[in-house]
């Protein structure tokens, strides 16, 4: 008898969750102020991480009030009215809701409440069945592509593994579909054993959970993190945060969980975002953008990339796949003016027919750099190899060269590291509006920087660096002369491999380092004296 009015007592609530459900849609409701946060920009630990504040330092990057969270004082007014809140936007001061049209009315009279926006129809937490913005146009399987060494020749990414740099230390959101299969891929079972997965998040269904019957994701994130003789990723050795933003259909829900996706990567400290997707029409025309409208400030997702900037961190974009379809243009966020965009190859290294062209603006030129978009190899979900087509594609690629670059010259900015990049490309004395600045190389960013690096340090100079012929010679400028100093020279794992120690410094003093028997790969070159220490990177 109890069980059998427990039981009715269910199937009572549920009726009533499904009518009260019916006829209510998605809405951002957006703030007035933050009044009554409890947080402060003096005290950022406690909604930012050490490594959030590390690189907003580096980038000489200040807390303001637009981090600060939302006041919880208007969230629970809100709850206050039956109203689910699923999720909330620091950067825009808003909250992601679910309402019907009475709601909405009550909603819309409270005094700190500055605007609403219709986002999506229906109920958030549905079953993820739409296809992703970047399956719009060219996506197709090819029968066949590269050799996964060309692949990498194609941005010297080659050069790096020999220098044994794979991405250790930098930390790389990617954002996507899904990433199905990825906790049973030998290809990426080494994210696991090392303990190389950030963190994970699904913004479609609130749950940590992205094992979610998509692949779009798993197959970009391989072209960097895979780790295997078929398929040598450009960046294995990075750590990774996984985020779901695509969701059922085609609405301006997906631009703003981009947004929280990038906020979430904010807090986490990631290094370097990874986004192979575009918004420009929607399934509800009202929410969709015109080609003006790509103007670098307007979109949602755009605003959202360009305030992921402003903090430091490095964003990479897909150009997009619209070159054959009326839509022509470069698709938000890539026609952000700090978002690298990327565009697509073939492996003549002449320009993939869907690849989405750009335009030449004042201090705005897009796309910024192209990579191989024609036959990518990439494992599937079944572990099987496979080639495919699209800028979603050549993104990972050029994101892959730049979590190199990081950990090689880990003190570079997110616009320093944007414009290495840019100005390696092979079209770098005359970019056009195809290709960009063209094919970015490891190898002539690196150079690039250490020649700068060797133009502000006037205390010592170490050359040739990359070294070539197994010494290296080291020039002390004449601000030391008297003075006793040490050399030591250290492996990129921490071992000391020379130490050699100068008690008085002459007139165009020199010191030859042999390193004839050391392997290729990264050294640190460090110079002690009685005022302190600097340090230059070697490359061998």
């Amino acid at each position: 008898m109890m069980y059998s009015w427990i039981r009715k007592t269910i199937v009572f609530l549920l009726l009533f969750l499904s009518n009260a459900l019916n006829g209510q849609d998605r809405y951002m409701v957006f703030f007035t102020d933050k009044t009554g946060t409890p947080h402060t920009v003096e005290e950022p630990t406690s909604f930012l991480s050490a490594r959030s504040l590390a690189r907003r330092s580096l980038n000489n990057v200040s807390v303001i009030a637009q981090d600060l969270p939302v006041s919880p004082i208007y969230t629970n007014a809100l709850k206050d009215l039956e109203i689910p809140v699923f999720q909330s936007s620091k950067w825009m001061n808003g909250i992601l809701v679910q309402m019907d049209s009475y709601q909405y009315k009550k909603v819309s009279e409270l005094s700190f409440v500055a605007h609403i926006e219709f986002v999506a129809p229906g109920a958030p937490l549905v079953v993820h069945q739409g296809a992703g913005a970047f399956a719009k146009a060219e996506q197709k399987v090819a029968q066949t592509g590269v050799e996964e060494l060309d692949q990498l020749i194609f941005i010297d990414a080659q050069e790096m593994h020999r220098l044994g740099i794979s991405g250790q230390g930098v930390w790389v959101a990617v954002f996507d579909d899904g990433f199905e299969a990825i906790t049973s891929l030998p290809q990426l079972r080494h994210l696991f054993q090392q303990n190389r997965l950030a963190d994970t998040f699904n913004f479609v269904t609130l749950r940590h959970q992205v094992e979610n019957g998509f692949t779009h994701g798993l197959r970009v994130l391989s072209v960097m993190a895979a780790d295997s003789e078929e398929l040598p990723g450009i960046a294995p050795r990075a750590n990774y945060a996984l985020y779901v933003t695509e969701t059922s259909g085609e609405y301006r829900i997906e631009e703003y969980n981009w947004l929280f996706a990038a906020e979430r990567a904010d807090s986490v400290g990631i290094d370097i975002i990874n986004s192979s997707l575009g918004y420009t029409i929607f399934d509800d025309p009202t929410m969709s953008y015109a080609l003006s409208d790509m103007d670098g400030e307007t979109t949602i997702v755009t605003q959202a990339a360009n305030w992921a900037a402003e903090r430091g961190i490095l964003v990479v974009n897909s150009a997009g796949n619209t070159g054959n379809s009326t839509w022509t243009s470069v698709v938000a966020p890539a026609d952000s003016r700090k978002v690298l965009a990327v565009g697509a190859l073939n492996n003549n290294r002449q320009p993939a027919s869907f690849t989405s062209r750009g335009f030449e603006r004042p201090n705005h030129f897009k796309p910024d750099v192209t990579s191989l978009g024609i036959g990518v190899k990439m494992v599937s979900s079944t572990g099987q190899f496979v080639f495919q087509n699209g800028t979603s594609f050549s993104a990972p690629a050029v994101s892959g060269l730049a979590i190199g670059l990081k950990q090689a010259f880990p003190k570079l900015t997110s616009d320093q590291l944007r414009n290495y990049i840019r100005q390696s490309g092979t079209l770098a004395d005359q970019p056009d509006t195809i290709q960009g600045f063209g094919i970015p190389s490891f190898v002539r960013a690196m150079e690039a920087i250490v020649a700068d690096q060797k133009v502000e340090d006037i205390s010592f100079s170490a050359f040739p660096n990359p070294v070539t012929h197994d010494v290296l010679e080291v020039r002390l400028s004449d601000d030391l002369l008297g003075q006793q100093v040490e050399l030591e020279l250290w492996s990129s794992s921490g071992r000391l491999i020379q130490k050699v120690m100068e008690r008085q410094i002459l007139p165009e003093a020199s010191i030859k380092l042999a390193l004839k028997n050391q392997p290729s790969g990264l050294y640190l070159l460090r110079l002690i004296t009685a005022s302190g220490s600097t340090t230059k990177r070697i490359i061998k």
